[in-house]
């Protein structure tokens, strides 16, 4: 392991994300020698967050150095392969490293990628919302998504009670998934609490993946009503099909559905059965 890796891997130990528990390091070399760690920070906002690469860069402009001083940038988590920036950082990157800077993407297992800085801007990323009413299955949908088991899983309804973010990376993309608690019509504080943090995470994202599991009745009348006015596409994803019956089952909650929002896609899934 080099030394670039080495004191990104050295960041990443620094990194507070109580709710994805995806750790991030980046590690900046200066032309003094000098290294500037960032590492990634959450929030129970998810847009608050801020990311290992930002945190290094902001860290290095705050302590004078400039951007004729850096020399390469090292990212490290781990990640399937090489870990890939989000849209958002390789903005910044774009800005506050030197054209041509070498950056370095890899994985806790040692796995490197080299790019350059002005290739970084290729990559698309965005945020995905997935939401539903309580026991539907978000949290082993977005398991399954990401390949690990990052979400709380009960039988017991509001067991996730913080967004908890899921990451899927590839050299070309970025997906960031937000499994937000279960939108219902719950009368107590905390239920009024978790319903506030899964409402306003629909309004940052880029796609929504409306769960259900069952006909359309009120509860899925009230999370509807929160589509209302969001400019942005909602899929209708109709989880657990393992256990209904046959497959007109499956197309009478499809019917169910079909008047009360123009989803941008129907996908019949079993999260559990993946």
């Amino acid at each position: 392991m080099n030394k670039e890796l080495e004191q990104a891997m050295l960041a990443r130990k620094k990194a507070y994300v109580p709710y994805s528990k995806f750790k991030v390091g980046a590690a900046i070399l200066l032309k003094d020698g000098t290294y500037v760690h960032g590492a990634n920070i959450e929030n129970a906002s998810f847009g608050l967050s801020n990311c290992a690469e930002r945190s290094a860069l902001y860290s290095l402009y705050s302590q004078g150095y400039k951007k004729e001083d850096i020399v390469s940038m090292t990212i490290v988590a781990n990640d399937h392969g090489p870990v890939s920036p989000c849209g958002a950082c390789r903005q910044v990157m774009h800005e506050l490293l030197p054209k041509g800077t070498k950056i370095t993407l890899a994985n806790t297992k040692g796995e490197t990628m080299e790019t350059k800085n002005q290739k970084m801007n290729k990559h698309q990323s965005g945020f995905i919302a997935i939401v539903g009413r309580p026991n539907v299955g978000k949290s082993t949908l977005i398991n399954a998504l990401i390949g690990e088991k990052i979400a709380i899983m009960s039988p017991k309804p509001q067991t996730t009670r913080n967004r908890i973010m899921g990451v899927y990376t590839k050299p070309d993309f970025q997906m960031v998934f937000v499994d937000t608690p279960g939108m219902h019509k719950g009368k107590d504080l905390l239920n009024k609490t978790i319903d506030k943090i899964a409402v306003s995470s629909i309004k940052d994202v880029d796609m929504v993946l409306f769960v259900v599991d069952s006909k359309k009745g009120s509860a899925e009348d009230h999370i509807l009503a929160y589509f209302k006015g969001i400019d942005i596409p909602v899929f209708l994803l109709i989880n657990k099909i393992d256990t209904l019956k046959n497959k007109s089952e499956i197309d009478e909650i499809i019917i169910s559905y079909l008047n009360s929002y123009p989803f941008e896609g129907v996908i019949p899934v079993s999260a559990k059965d993946h």
